[in-house]
């Protein structure tokens, strides 16, 4: 089992990915929208699913981050997947509002891969 990363910008795919692999993870999975991210994930239902959690920027263009939290809770199945909300913004409104949507984590950047680590111990 593995991760899904979702976030428009591809150097920060990057980085997560290496944060990923140093830490152990051999699949990991990307995906440059969050709709195309929602439909891989429908695509399986959540018990067969490959994935431990997905990381997801919450500005995303076409769905945010936070509105992709809100879909995959409500699909059958899917209520309690870890979710990963990574922002840049530090204000406690945005957090509190990807909580209230059912993120799962709120990751700030810049982050490091200690924080990381913290993140990966929390959601499994």
């Amino acid at each position: 089992m593995g991760y899904l990363l979702v976030d428009d910008q591809r150097a920060a795919r990057m980085l997560l990915r290496v944060f990923l692999l140093r830490q152990g993870v051999n699949f990991i999975e990307e995906s440059g929208d969050s709709i195309s991210a929602l439909r891989l994930l429908m695509a399986t239902p959540q018990n067969l699913s490959p994935f431990k959690a997905v990381f997801i920027s919450r500005v995303m263009p076409e769905m945010s981050g936070v509105e992709f939290v809100r879909t995959v809770r409500q699909l059958p199945g899917w209520a309690s997947f870890p979710v990963v909300v990574i922002s840049e913004d530090a204000d406690p409104k945005l957090e509190d509002e990807a909580f209230a949507a059912g993120a799962t984590d709120y990751l700030l950047r810049p982050y490091t891969e200690e924080d990381l680590k913290a993140v990966l111990t929390r959601i499994t």
